[in-house]
């Protein structure tokens, strides 16, 4: 689920999967995937060197 679908700026790939919630200005730099269960905090980049595949990975760091 995306917040607001203006709010997204994906450069490159972005893969998702089940129940993946997205929050405002979020940022996906290079082939991403989110695993089932992810959650994104506003104002988030994510780069593809990490993996995302836990619920609530997206808000641990900024």
């Amino acid at each position: 689920m995306l917040s607001d679908p203006r709010w997204i700026d994906v450069r490159d790939d972005l893969a998702c999967g089940r129940n993946v919630e997205i929050d405002i200005n979020a940022l996906f730099i290079g082939r991403v995937s989110l695993g089932a269960n992810w959650r994104g905090c506003t104002d988030r980049s994510i780069r593809a060197s990490a993996a995302w595949d836990s619920a609530g990975q997206g808000c641990a760091s900024r």
